[in-house]
């Protein structure tokens, strides 16, 4: 019995524990943009309900992201996007090191403390002389 009590626990800790959400620091700090919002739709379509805008306070309302469904992106999940605007149309930035790929983060409460800390170190850097 407590063999199988003991197997229930580290059943539970696995799932609840396994493959926690790491933001790349370096696609965060390289992107103009990083959103936190919605996919309205299909992905293919690109839509995004902007919730909050982290950097420049710039981008609101509903957007068009080139690409999305390419990140794997489902309809009605709220994400953390990095995005850069290379040719005049949003696109997910591209993470450094990873062979072109594009990455979206689950926007867990625990995703959205480390993109704080993320933020937090930049603001700190710029203050330095």
């Amino acid at each position: 019995m407590l063999a199988a009590v003991w197997m229930v626990a580290i059943l539970l800790l696995a799932h609840y524990t396994a493959n926690p959400v790491t933001l790349n620091r370096e696609q965060i700090l390289d992107s103009p943009y990083v959103v936190t919002g919605t996919v309205v739709g299909d992905p293919a379509s690109g839509h995004v309900a902007v919730e909050r805008e982290w950097k420049k306070q710039a981008l609101s309302g509903t957007i068009e992201v080139a690409k999305l469904a390419a990140t794997g992106a489902k309809a009605g999940v709220a994400y953390i996007i990095p995005l850069a605007k290379p040719d005049h149309a949003l696109e997910v930035t591209e993470a450094p090191n990873s062979n072109g790929t594009t990455l979206v983060y689950p926007a867990t409460p625990e995703a959205l403390d480390q993109l704080k800390s993320i933020l937090d170190y930049e603001a700190k850097l710029r203050k330095q002389p």
